[in-house]
């Protein structure tokens, strides 16, 4: 996190934390919480006695997170967008790169009888890498990207159906209860409401459909032998 971004933190968090703001479990609102974990004085991990969720007090407000994502949040590869020569080159090699190869991903994807005319919607597509290496896999894909300008990029430049916005789960029209799978990669641990996004793939998905969602730091067994992962 470059340093203005800490500062920046730093000040919102001790804000919220001294007018007890966004304390509650962002997932369920439940007050019921066991502390797992502390960073920066105002930061707490927590646990909620309820639904369970590892989640960070202060949280984030669905405004702050989307905010956050149009232009301040950096994570290398997955943020950085290629020149014209570096995407024309990526693309004849079909993103095979280790950091922007979705062999794995595709590989799960086959494993649970997803292929060749499944349709999928793909839930924070960045600037498309992923959803382009699964529709080159023969899957049907469409989807979403909260940062406005890595959509367009993927929809203009990678020639991926991305949406140009969230579909509201009460009234998805055509896309709704048509997808095989609803898969996310490395997205849900930065959503606000996770439970927000499993209610969105049950409307999405027809009947048997898969939600695949691949995140780091899955179980506490594994945070503690792999902790840098």
């Amino acid at each position: 996190m470059p340093p203005v971004e800490k500062i920046r933190y730093f000040a919102t968090a001790l804000w919220k934390r001294l007018h007890d703001v966004d304390c509650a479990c962002p997932n369920c609102g439940s007050a019921r919480f066991t502390i797992q974990d502390k960073k920066y004085v105002v930061t707490e991990l927590r646990r909620c006695e309820d639904c369970y969720l590892l989640h960070r007090v202060p949280s984030d407000s669905k405004t702050d997170n989307e905010e956050f994502y149009q232009d301040r949040y950096s994570q290398g590869f997955t943020t950085e967008l290629p020149d014209d020569a570096e995407l024309a080159q990526l693309v004849a090699a079909g993103f095979a790169t280790p950091e922007h190869s979705y062999s794995y991903s595709i590989s799960v994807l086959s494993a649970l009888g997803l292929g060749p005319g499944c349709r999928l919607f793909d839930y924070g597509c960045s600037w498309g890498y992923g959803s382009w290496q699964m529709m080159q896999a023969g899957l049907d894909v469409v989807s979403f990207e909260i940062s406005k300008s890595r959509a367009d990029f993927a929809r203009e430049k990678v020639g991926v159906n991305v949406l140009s916005g969230l579909p509201d789960p009460a009234s998805l029209g055509e896309l709704g209860g048509t997808f095989d799978c609803f898969f996310s990669s490395h997205v849900v641990e930065h959503v606000p409401q996770p439970s927000a996004v499993i209610q969105l793939a049950k409307a999405m998905l027809r009947p048997g459909g898969y939600f695949v969602a691949i995140t780091p730091n899955g179980s506490e067994p594994f945070r503690r032998t792999r902790p840098d992962l």
